[in-house]
């Protein structure tokens, strides 16, 4: 009985160090939680871009990362971050040749402190959409950008010892 009580009382308190992540306004999603925070790390769901009144811009990719990373940042807000915090992101391209638009949103958002990245080319749920971005950020810790000699720059981030 002691042993039963003990894993309860473990498993509660590990589900409790997660916390779902709903901003308040936003599109509706599906059966996932927008973001979700650990003891040090809110990972961010994939977002695509639709516009606020509804549907995506036609062709339009730099508009559409725009519009991901403006709801990535209502997540970071939600939790009490920002995109100082952020020390992952992968962006989903239905065309990786259209990476340098997605890329001119993505420096307009960071400016010149990226977090690691990783590109990958795919086909998304959404016709329409064109690109889809998802996040990890850093909580209540450290992070520095780790470039070994040699390496384009940056090559990663470390972020709470991970």
């Amino acid at each position: 009985m002691k042993r039963l009580l003990s894993l309860a009382f473990c498993a509660a308190i590990a589900f409790a160090e997660k916390k779902a992540i709903r901003p308040p306004t936003g599109p509706s999603a599906g059966p996932y939680s927008a973001g979700v925070m650990t003891e040090k790390f809110l990972y961010v769901s994939g977002h695509v871009g639709p516009e606020p009144g509804g549907g995506f811009a036609p062709g339009d990719v730099k508009t559409q990362t725009r519009r991901c990373l403006e709801l990535v940042g209502k997540v970071l807000k939600e939790a009490g971050l920002d995109y100082k915090s952020v020390v992952s992101t992968t962006l989903y391209l239905t065309d990786i040749r259209t990476l340098p638009a997605a890329d001119s949103a993505y420096k307009e958002t960071f400016g010149e402190k990226f977090a690691a990245r990783v590109e990958i080319e795919s086909q998304l749920l959404i016709p329409e959409a064109l690109v889809e971005v998802s996040a990890i950020a850093v909580r209540n810790g450290d992070a520095r950008n780790i470039q070994p000699e040699g390496w384009p720059k940056p090559a990663g981030v470390l972020a709470n010892g991970t």
